[in-house]
């Protein structure tokens, strides 16, 4: 029996699907676009994260994989959602222009939004 995860064919589906995606997929989206188990895909993806025809990256929920990309780095991207500014899985918290905001930050901003409303930052005392 061929093995699903070294052939060819199915990589180069794998590749393309990655590189035509423009924000980072899942593995979920991968098995459901090629119609394969999720085990499977997750296999393919990080063979092919491991031979570096794509880049990979495990979030604190699964892993997310982008199109290789030598000229940034993947560590430059983490901070935009995607290419084409739409909201992806991956945001980050508070980012409306696809910039993270530090938490102090966004405390910051909570607290001058209840400022203006005429709260203040500590109601009730």
């Amino acid at each position: 029996m061929k093995s699903i995860v070294n052939d060819q064919r199915m990589q180069n589906r794998v590749i393309g699907l990655v590189n035509d995606s423009s924000c980072p997929v899942t593995v979920g989206f991968v098995a459901f676009n090629l119609r394969v188990h999720y085990l499977t895909a997750k296999t393919l993806l990080l063979t092919l994260m491991a031979e570096g025809k794509i880049e990979g990256e495990r979030t604190t929920r699964s892993w997310i994989f982008r199109k290789k990309n030598d000229v940034e780095s993947s560590h430059a991207q983490v901070a935009t959602a995607c290419p084409d500014g739409q909201k992806g899985a991956n945001a980050p918290y508070g980012s409306e222009n696809g910039e993270a905001k530090s938490s102090e930050r966004i405390i910051e901003d909570e607290q001058s939004k209840r400022e203006a409303e005429g709260k203040g930052s500590n109601p009730g005392r």
